[in-house]
């Protein structure tokens, strides 16, 4: 892909921060916690109400190197190389080794208004089955919305399944762990179905990334000059998969690129590329 250049690739929130911080760092928080001997994470991480601090103090560097400890699983697809984040491993039902991933799962109204989420902090799941407040809801949910990614990182990362968390941000309902198979036959029908939207998937990414870094090709002129490429996609029932594409010479007019036009009639990206021509 672009001959021997390299290109990362990361995720862009556009002219506003992303609707669903509070459940991104609602789940790192819960992560954390799920993954850390509770007296350690009781000490270090709660705040005691009276002082407003942490019991237990660690020196910055320890704590630095606390958070920093990710971990990943790395495959190669084409010219794209893939890692996806490994939260813990275990045993199966036989002895054998896995590695799982944790998901926590914010309750339908939250995710359906992350604006007003406070308002539905008393929303519990209470019952197995039924359109609301039910286990059912939530896990119909996930099929119609949630398998799908949780399928491809876990593709890309060879985990066995995932555990799952669902809450309301103030309190947890319970814990399901559902293995990668089982998501795969809901959402596809079969794990050779699966596999195959996989692989598909992937080569239609690096056919449009390879798309557009030929139409580059020329403007890259020197090895050691940084560019920065903006790719957007969206879905269109009529027209398909629409692609566009935005390039900047340099980081800084990237972080300000929309510094100097901001509307409040804008709504999403979208809007964004039908008012102003870039």
């Amino acid at each position: 892909m672009g001959g021997q250049e390299l290109y990362a690739v990361d995720g862009d929130a556009g002219y506003s921060e992303a609707s669903n911080q509070v459940l991104l760092k609602m789940g790192k928080y819960m992560e954390t916690m799920l993954t850390t001997d509770a007296d350690f994470f009781n000490d270090h991480y709660v705040l005691d109400p009276t002082t407003n601090m942490p019991k237990s103090q660690i020196n910055p560097e320890s704590m630095q190197e606390l958070q920093k400890q990710d971990y990943y699983r790395y495959m190669k697809a084409g010219n794209m190389f893939l890692r996806s984040q490994i939260d813990t491993a275990g045993e199966d039902e036989n002895g054998n080794p896995i590695v799982f991933e944790i998901k926590t799962r914010a309750t339908a109204p939250l995710r359906y208004d992350l604006i007003n989420f406070i308002d539905y902090l008393d929303y519990h799941i209470i019952k197995q089955k039924g359109q609301h407040s039910s286990y059912e809801r939530e896990f119909y949910d996930l099929i119609r919305g949630g398998f799908l990614k949780y399928i491809m990182q876990m593709k890309i990362g060879r985990m066995q399944g995932a555990a799952i968390a669902y809450h309301n941000t103030q309190q947890i309902f319970g814990f399901e762990y559902i293995k990668i198979k089982d998501m795969e036959k809901r959402v596809f029908g079969c794990e050779e179905f699966a596999d195959v939207i996989f692989s598909k998937s992937l080569a239609l990414m690096e056919k449009i990334f390879d798309y557009v870094l030929e139409d580059q090709q020329d403007s890259i002129t020197d090895a050691d000059e940084t560019k920065t490429y903006r790719i957007g996609m969206y879905a269109n029932e009529e027209r398909g998969l629409q692609v566009v594409f935005e390039k900047f010479e340099n980081d800084e007019i990237y972080f300000d690129r929309f510094r100097n036009y901001y509307s409040p009639t804008l709504k999403d990206q979208i809007d964004y590329y039908l008012s102003h021509k870039v």
